[in-house]
C-alpha cells in the first residue's frame, strides 16, 4: 500500500515537472519570458553584449542581446554555459 501511494505521488511530481518545462518551453518558442523562472540575471559582456539568464527547475533560458537587440535564445539543461563567454573569453 505504502508502495503504490509513494509512487503515485513520483508519478504526480514528474508529470507536474514535465509540465513546468514544457510551459516554460512554449513561452520562450513564442518570444516571451518564461513563467517559471526562480533565479534571472543579466550578464554584461564587453563590446555592447549582454545574456539574460532565468534558471527555471532544471532548465536555463538564456537571451542574448548585442547593441541592445535580441541576437538568439537558448533554452536547454540548467548546465548549458553562455556561449557569449566562451567565444570570447570574458
Amino acid at each position: 500500500m505504502l508502495r503504490k501511494i509513494l509512487s503515485t505521488a513520483f508519478v504526480i511530481l514528474l508529470v507536474a515537472w514535465l509540465s513546468i518545462i514544457l510551459v516554460d518551453f512554449l513561452k520562450v518558442k513564442e518570444y516571451k519570458d518564461p513563467i517559471f523562472c526562480i533565479k534571472k540575471q543579466t550578464v554584461k559582456h564587453t563590446d555592447n553584449r549582454k545574456t539574460e539568464i532565468c534558471t527555471g527547475l532544471g532548465y536555463k533560458v538564456q537571451n542574448y542581446y548585442e547593441d541592445n537587440k535580441h541576437v538568439a535564445t537558448e533554452f536547454g539543461p540548467f548546465f548549458i554555459d553562455d556561449r557569449y563567454a566562451e567565444n570570447k573569453g570574458d
